[in-house]
C-alpha cells in the first residue's frame, strides 16, 4: 500500500526588500520601531505555526470515541498545542504591555491608523487586553486573560517551576474527579525501540486536570477555550495587518 502523498505550503510570491531597510549594519542604532516590528514579525509566525499545525491535527486525526491509545495521544497532543498556542498570544500582550509608550506614540500611531477598519477594532481590543484594562473588558475577558496567564506561567514553558501546578492537575484529575474508566488508573506506553509509540498520559492527565480546575475557576470550560482560540487568532490577524503597514513605509526590491 503506497503513502499518500505529503501536502505543500501554498505557493506565494515573496517581496523582497534590502536587509538593511529594517535592521541597519553595525554600528548604526536599531530604532525602536524596528526593533518592535522584528519581534513582530516572529511573533506573528510562531502564532500561525502553531495554528496551522492545530488545524492540521483536527483534519488529520479522528475525534476518539471510546477510552485507549487513540483517545490519549489525541488528546495530549492537543493539549500541548492549545497551551503553547495560548502562550505565544500571552507573551505578544506582555511585549505590547512593555512598549505601552512606544506603541501609543504618534510615530508607531502612523501603522495603526491605516490598518483595516476591523483591525483597528481588534487592536483596541488587544490593547485592553494588554494592559489588564477591567475598564474596558468584560468580566468573561478579564477571566480569559487571568488563565492565559496561569497557563503560560505555570504549564507552558517553565518545567522547572511547573511540579506544583502539575501534582495539583494530577490530584484533581485522579482523586477529585468523579470515577471514570478515564481516571481509574495512570497509564503509560513505553517501547524503547519506538519512541513514537512511548507516551506517558498519567503526564498529559496531569496537565488537563490542571487546566480543567483552572477553567472551571473562572467560568464554562468549553467558553473559555474558546475565547482564548479566538483571542490567539484575532491577534495573529492584527499583527499581519500592522507588519503590512509597517513594511509598506520600506523600499521594496
Amino acid at each position: 500500500m503506497s503513502n499518500p502523498p505529503k501536502k505543500q505550503f501554498p505557493t506565494f510570491r515573496k517581496a523582497k526588500i534590502d536587509p538593511s531597510d529594517l535592521i541597519p549594519k553595525p554600528p548604526t542604532k536599531v530604532s525602536d520601531i524596528d526593533s518592535l516590528f522584528l519581534v513582530f514579525g516572529m511573533a506573528h509566525n510562531d502564532i500561525k505555526t502553531v495554528r496551522t499545525l492545530f488545524l492540521d491535527f483536527l483534519e488529520k486525526y479522528e475525534a476518539p470515541t471510546e477510552v485507549g491509545s487513540h483517545a490519549g495521544e489525541y488528546y495530549g497532543t492537543k493539549l500541548y498545542l492549545e497551551k503553547i498556542l495560548i502562550a505565544h498570544t500571552h507573551e505578544v500582550l506582555k511585549l505590547i504591555y512593555m512598549h505601552i509608550d512606544l506603541i501609543q506614540s504618534d510615530e508607531f500611531q502612523k501603522y495603526t491608523s491605516n490598518m483595516s477598519e476591523d483591525s483597528v477594532l481588534l487592536w483596541e481590543v488587544i490593547l485592553a487586553f494588554s494592559n489588564n484594562d477591567r475598564r474596558e473588558l468584560s468580566k468573561d475577558q478579564s477571566n480569559t486573560l487571568n488563565l492565559l496567564g496561569r497557563i503560560r506561567h505555570n504549564v507552558a514553558f517553565h518545567y522547572y517551576q511547573s511540579a506544583q501546578n502539575l501534582i495539583k492537575g494530577f490530584r484533581y484529575k485522579f482523586y477529585e474527579l468523579p470515577p471514570t474508566e478515564d481516571n481509574a488508573y495512570a497509564q503509560y506506553s513505553i517501547q524503547l525501540t519506538e519512541a513514537e509509540v512511548t507516551r506517558f498520559f498519567y503526564a498529559d492527565a496531569a496537565l488537563e486536570g490542571y487546566l480543567k480546575e483552572s477553567v472551571d475557576d473562572v467560568g464554562e470550560r468549553e467558553k473559555v477555550y474558546n475565547d482564548m482560540i479566538k483571542l490567539a487568532a484575532m491577534v495573529n490577524r492584527c499583527l499581519c495587518d500592522l507588519l503590512n503597514q509597517y513594511l509598506k513605509t520600506k523600499t521594496p526590491r
